[in-house]
């Protein structure tokens, strides 16, 4: 689904995050190994759309709470 810019912005279309499909994690970093936060939250939202049966719809939400979820990990650690 594509959505329009309002007009008078030059009526670009924008992808939308159904879009974009969602990436899995990536399999040439091993489980265990030390990741980037970015890899951090890339698997914990994989993770939520798992638990929710791969059903799509939730991608942003899934990503704010890997974030919000990897960023209080990263705290406990200091």
């Amino acid at each position: 689904m594509k959505s329009t810019l309002p007009s008078g912005s030059g009526g670009e279309t924008l992808p939308t995050t159904s879009d974009v499909p969602s990436d899995p994690p990536r399999p040439d970093v091993p489980a265990g190994e030390p990741v980037s936060r970015d890899e951090a939250i890339r698997r914990a939202a994989y993770a939520a759309y798992e638990r929710r049966g791969g059903q799509s719809g939730d991608e942003t939400q899934d990503w704010l709470e890997a974030e919000a979820e990897v960023d209080r990990q990263h705290q406990g650690n200091e």
